[in-house]
């Protein structure tokens, strides 16, 4: 007996759901991508700052998942809202940029051997961001750029440019976080 070729039935597709997972996904991967690279094995702390409350409700529903995707390296796992106090997130943390209106921290405090080479590091990071956000700046201001594209890809582009901006932003305060550690532990 031969089954019938499956049709597609849109009434199975759910678009935000999709979105959503990605995103707390794509939050698990840089967790596990700052984990990795600063040899976190066990007893992290992780924060996750949303900008915005719609990312933040959005987060905040997924943080077990999260947490279990981020590896056994993470003991604790925080989403930081908006409303956030400026010392919601510690001192000592590092940086991994997901979007304009998410970032993701990694709380290093004492792990830091060499604080002056992860401060060379996070510079080239903020030299190579900002590079970018100065090329999406000139591509934009280029005379009609904006009559010449369609909606989607002026969309696409400025949220290149908010995402390069946001990146550099990040790594300042990750750059000045490190100064700090290493004035105190002078």
């Amino acid at each position: 007996m031969l089954a019938p070729y499956p049709a597609f039935d849109a009434s199975l597709e759910f678009e935000t759901d999709a979105r959503e997972y990605e995103l707390g996904l794509s939050c698990a991967q840089g967790i596990r991508s700052l984990t990795s690279e600063y040899n976190v094995r066990a007893d992290g702390r992780a924060f996750i700052k949303a900008s915005t409350t719609d990312s933040y409700i959005k987060i905040n529903e997924q943080v077990a998942a999260i947490k279990s995707l981020s590896g056994k390296g993470i003991a604790e796992l925080q989403v930081v809202g908006p409303e956030a106090q400026e010392g919601a997130i510690p001192n000592g943390c590092a940086v991994f940029v997901l979007t304009a209106d998410l970032s993701v921290f990694l709380e290093l405090g004492s792990r830091l051997n060499n604080i002056d080479a992860e401060i060379k590091k996070i510079q080239a990071k903020l030299q190579k961001s900002q590079g970018a956000a100065k090329k999406q700046q000139e591509l934009m201001s280029k005379d009609g750029f904006e009559d010449k594209v369609s909606d989607v890809v002026l969309t696409t582009e400025r949220k290149k440019l908010a995402d390069a901006q946001s990146a550099a932003k990040n790594y300042e305060k990750t750059i000045e976080q490190f100064q700090k550690m290493k004035l105190s532990s002078a």
